[in-house]
C-alpha cells in the first residue's frame, strides 16, 4: 500500500491502474514467499524498492520462526499426551515452518499462465484435470522448487528447536543444548557446522532435482 501511494513506490511502475498495482503485489509476495522477483513492468532495482522488498522477505520469512520457539513446548506436551512422540511432533513444527513458504508459492505458479494459454485449452475441450496437469501444474513448477528449499531451511531449523524442550538425548538441537549447559564450545560449534552443511547439502539436492525436471520439461 505504502508503495502504491509513494512517489519513489509508482515511479518504478510502467503500467498504469490496477495492472501497475499487481505487479507491486507480485514483487512484495515473492519476496516473501518465493524468490523475489519482479515482472517487467516494475523496476525494482531502486534504492526503495530495494529497501522495501529486503524489509519485506525478512519480515515474511523469518517471523515464523519467532512463534515456534515460544509455542514449540505446547505443541510437544499436547502431542506427548495423544501419545504422539518421538520423530512426530518435530515433524508437526517443520511441517508448519513449510507449509506457508511452499502453499504461497505453489498458488503463484498455479496461476500464473497466460489468459491465451488457458483459452487454447478450452479452445481444445480440455477437462479441468487436463488443464491441471498439462498447464498449470508444468507452470508453477518454476515457483515450486525455490519454495522448497526455503523450506528445507526453515524446516531444519523448526526441526532443531523442537528438540529444545524435550530433553532429547540425540540431534543436532540436542548438542546445541547440552553443549551450551556444559559450557562445551566445541560441541556448540560442531552441532552448527553440521547443521549449516546438512542445510547445504539438502539444498543442493533440491537444486539437482529442479534442474533435472525443468530440463526435462523444456525437452518435453
Amino acid at each position: 500500500a505504502i508503495a502504491s501511494v509513494l512517489p519513489a513506490g509508482t515511479g518504478g511502475i510502467a503500467n498504469p491502474a490496477a495492472h501497475g498495482f499487481s505487479e507491486i503485489l507480485y514483487a512484495f509476495s515473492s519476496a516473501g514467499n518465493n524468490n523475489g522477483s519482479a515482472f517487467a513492468g516494475l523496476s525494482a532495482n531502486t534504492p526503495f524498492y530495494n529497501i522495501a522488498l529486503g524489509i519485506a522477505m525478512f519480515m515474511a520469512r523469518y517471523w515464523l520462526i519467532v512463534p515456534v520457539l515460544a509455542i514449540a513446548p505446547i505443541v510437544l506436551v499436547i502431542l506427548g499426551s495423544m501419545g504422539f512422540a518421538g520423530v512426530a511432533p518435530k515433524a508437526v513444527i517443520a511441517m508448519y515452518l513449510c507449509f506457508f513458504p511452499v502453499t504461497v508459492a505453489m498458488v503463484q505458479g498455479l496461476r500464473s499462465p497466460q489468459v491465451i494459454e488457458t483459452e487454447m485449452l478450452h479452445t481444445y475441450a480440455a477437462s479441468k484435470w487436463q488443464a491441471l496437469w498439462m498447464l498449470r501444474l508444468p507452470a508453477a513448477l518454476p515457483f515450486l522448487f525455490p519454495a522448497l528449499r526455503v523450506g528445507i531451511a526453515a524446516g531444519l531449523v523448526g526441526a532443531m528447536v523442537a528438540e529444545l524442550p524435550t530433553g532429547a538425548q540425540a540431534g543436532l538441537g540436542a548438542r546445541l543444548l547440552t553443549g551450551s549447559y556444559y559450557g562445551q564450545t566445541v560441541q556448540i560449534w560442531s552441532a552448527l557446522v553440521m547443521s549449516a552443511l546438512l542445510g547445504l547439502v539438502l539444498t543442493a539436492i533440491m537444486a539437482g532435482i529442479e534442474t533435472l525436471v525443468l530440463r526435462q520439461r523444456r525437452q518435453a
